[in-house]
């Protein structure tokens, strides 16, 4: 179980499955406003300009003032993140789970949900 909840934290919800959702996003709507990303992803702008600028560090967006309205900045991939964004789309966390059968992954939904209410009620008492 410990390895199990290991893999998932490495492969599965850290900062860089954050920025590789940006990825995905971008190569869907180009062009996008980074506060229609905001939006998307329900984060706060402090929060978005932080992922933003570690890819822009790495090469993998541009950011673009509009013309229309100079106070809207556009997120555009680069080469090297549209590359990118094409690599991880097989890291779909949902992916991970394709190994078992329907059934099996019920019942994994049943007991995980049985394991975070408990915690959750564990947690209100305290």
């Amino acid at each position: 179980m410990r390895q199990s909840g290991h893999y998932l934290f490495h492969h599965g919800g850290n900062e860089a499955y954050g920025q590789v959702r940006i990825l995905r996003i971008l190569s869907e709507a180009d062009g996008i406003s980074q506060k229609e990303l905001q939006q998307k992803l329900a984060i706060k702008p402090g929060s978005a300009s932080e992922i933003l600028n570690k890819l822009e560090e790495k090469g993998l967006i541009e950011r673009s003032r509009s013309e229309e309205d100079a106070r809207r900045v556009n997120l555009h991939l680069t080469e090297k993140g549209k590359k990118e964004a094409e690599i991880s789309g097989s890291d779909d966390p949902a992916s991970l789970f394709q190994v078992l059968t329907e059934e099996e992954q019920e019942q994994l939904r049943q007991l995980l949900t049985k394991l975070l209410t408990s915690w959750q009620n564990a947690e209100s008492r305290n």
